[in-house]
């Protein structure tokens, strides 16, 4: 049977921010493309700016891992939503008094995907400081269709009717539900800490030999290093494709700007419906054939859309796609949780999502090079062969070697209190 995580007051508290704080980002999703696009002169250009925005994932991730593990995962999160709260502030201001220009978007667009590091990473530390290890499958699934109900049904559309009426009401909208998800945070109260992780967090050392030991477990960890890298290789791929998303419905499929919204929110439901199954799936499939159900299918998910060019076919995509991204997520990060130590969770996060997300800005610059180069229906069939290239890592996550990652955990993970 699975374990589903109950309902308890702390748990209940991390929804209710993590609702808050993707209504946020749900709006941010088509807020910024959409504001971006009046202020791009080209494809190249808009790229460069979404680029902006994933940047940090390959600049800070190290860093920002050591940060969370040594200031507490939940204090981390609070100060990036005020923070993002004051951005999205002065983003209203400068659209107001006519002062906004790409330059000025380049460079919030990157102060805030730097937050977003802090945050995303924080989030995922957090977790299981609430929930039992049993429980992290469910939790995670249940976490993700919060995120996807609010950040696209509500967020979404939401945005997409204030960007139309009154852009500033946009902008001042979403700091506000960003200060309000910070405010919730502060009220979680976290699981006591088994007693070698609290003496492993009180041994800490310099940042930088705190930094290595996160990329040394990573990446010494074959089950861990071969999950980033097809995650990553995945990620530039599918970036490439979304950086210029927005005018390839504008332009290359000419759909009116409505439809931009609506079809995030096709994606939204994809993204429900397979955070839903995602824990009966790892039950019936197992971990290992879950990452390569979803591996060997992808690529089709992609290519169908070039080869038909109609609208409806693309909503049928978005809707797999994110039915994908929900159950790869909700398997691969509650496995992650599970195997590594909570002391140690901060660094090997964000050693794993720079592998994972620093392909991101790559992504978008490709893409929107690309997409000058040979057109948007180009553009996807070259970065719709490219997501077919992790499936030669599909002989290194096998069932043995997941086995082998839980059983050897203790041994394995004695490195950090090694150095510490």
């Amino acid at each position: 049977m699975i374990k589903k995580p109950g309902i308890g007051p702390e748990l209940g508290k991390l929804y209710s921010a993590t609702a808050l704080s993707n209504l946020s980002d749900g709006m941010s999703l088509v807020a910024f493309p959409l504001l971006a696009a009046g202020y791009a002169a080209s494809p190249t250009e808009l790229g460069i700016i979404i680029a902006a925005r994933t940047l940090p994932w390959l600049v800070l991730s190290l860093p920002a891992g050591a940060i969370i593990d040594h200031h507490n995962p939940k204090r981390v999160m609070v100060a990036a939503n005020v923070l993002r709260s004051v951005l999205l502030l002065a983003v209203m201001t400068m659209v107001a008094a006519g002062t906004m220009s790409t330059g000025a978007l380049i460079v919030i667009a990157g102060l805030i995907g730097s937050l977003e590091v802090f945050f995303d990473n924080s989030s995922q530390s957090l977790l299981p400081r609430v929930v039992p290890t049993e429980a992290l499958t469910a939790a995670n699934g249940h976490q993700q269709s919060i995120e996807i109900v609010v950040n696209k049904f509500i967020g979404a559309p939401v945005a997409g009717f204030l960007m139309l009426s009154h852009t500033q009401l946009a902008f001042l909208a979403i700091g506000v539900a960003y200060l309000a998800a910070a405010g919730v945070v502060l009220l979680i109260r976290l699981l006591p800490e088994p007693a070698d992780e609290v003496h492993a967090a009180a041994s800490r050392k310099s940042l930088l030999s705190e930094i290595f030991i996160g990329v040394q477990l990573v990446w010494q960890h074959p089950v861990l290093r071969s999950l980033a890298l097809v995650t990553g290789l995945s990620n530039f791929a599918l970036q490439a494709i979304e950086a210029v998303f927005v005018l390839f419905v504008l332009e290359g499929l000419g759909a009116p700007p409505w439809t931009f919204g609506a079809l995030m929110t096709t994606a939204a439901v994809g993204g429900i419906a397979g955070s839903l199954v995602a824990a009966r799936l790892k039950e019936r499939l197992g971990e290992a054939g879950c990452f390569k159900l979803l591996l060997v299918t992808q690529p089709f998910m992609v290519l169908i859309v070039p080869l038909s060019m109609s609208i409806w076919v693309v909503g049928a995509s978005l809707f797999l796609l994110g039915a994908s991204a929900s159950v790869w997520g909700a398997v691969a990060v509650s496995f992650r949780q599970e195997i590594v130590p909570r002391s140690v969770l901060g660094r090997a996060n964000s050693f794993y999502r720079l592998l994972a997300w620093g392909s991101l800005p790559l992504g978008s610059l490709a893409g929107g090079a690309a997409a000058d180069a040979i057109g948007y229906t180009g553009n996807y069939v070259l970065f719709g062969v490219i997501v077919a290239l992790p499936c030669v890592l599909l002989p290194y996550l096998t069932p043995q070697r997941l086995r082998w990652a839980r059983e050897s955990r203790a041994d394995f993970f004695a490195l950090e209190y090694a150095h510490d």
